[in-house]
């Protein structure tokens, strides 16, 4: 596969902004070469309904500016509808864990989840918080603890008992997976 496609499948699957550096090492090409597919890809890209987003060193895939209004339309459906069973899981991994990576709640559902994320993100219900690594992490967002009304964590109903038995999962999918 040509290394503009697989920078395409990287940006598809991360939907985060990744950095030049950090995408050469996980393709395990020099920088150039990386430079290069960028390059192919803002060129296909300039007449489709998909971009590239390079900001600084970094690079994300965005939707073409063109289709601002029609995004703009399917977002505030998506808003108005429920949230569905998958969007509650995570946001109850969010609101437990209190903040917690995007790797480490794909690890916990078993199932990639960025498209939930996303959605949770864009309702205002959890928010993008600095990490400890690279990668960010996730919150409630005081709107939603608000909403439930409590101040922290420790409010949530059952919540001792829910941290014990994440905690627990939690450390078995740890050893399961080294």
């Amino acid at each position: 596969m040509d290394i503009s496609n697989r920078i395409l499948g990287v940006l598809f699957y991360s939907t985060e902004p990744i950095t030049r550096d950090t995408l050469a090492s996980m393709l395990a090409v020099e920088r150039e070469v990386l430079d290069k597919g960028i390059e192919e890809l803002q060129s296909d890209f300039a007449s489709r309904g998909i971009r590239t987003l390079t900001e600084g060193d970094t690079v994300a895939l965005v939707t073409a500016p063109e289709l601002a209004e029609t995004i703009d339309t399917i977002r505030k459906d998506a808003l108005s509808r429920d949230i569905g069973k998958a969007g509650a899981e995570t946001l109850a991994i969010v609101v437990y864990h209190g903040r917690v990576s995007r790797a480490r709640i794909d690890a916990i559902r078993g199932v990639q989840s960025s498209a939930i994320v996303r959605s949770l993100l864009v309702r205002g219900l959890i928010e993008r918080i600095a990490g400890e690594g690279r990668s960010p992490e996730y919150a409630a967002s005081p709107q939603l603890l608000a909403h439930l009304g409590v101040t922290n964590r420790g409010e949530l109903a059952d919540f001792h008992e829910v941290m014990s038995a994440l905690t627990s999962f939690t450390e078995d999918l740890e050893k399961k997976q080294s």
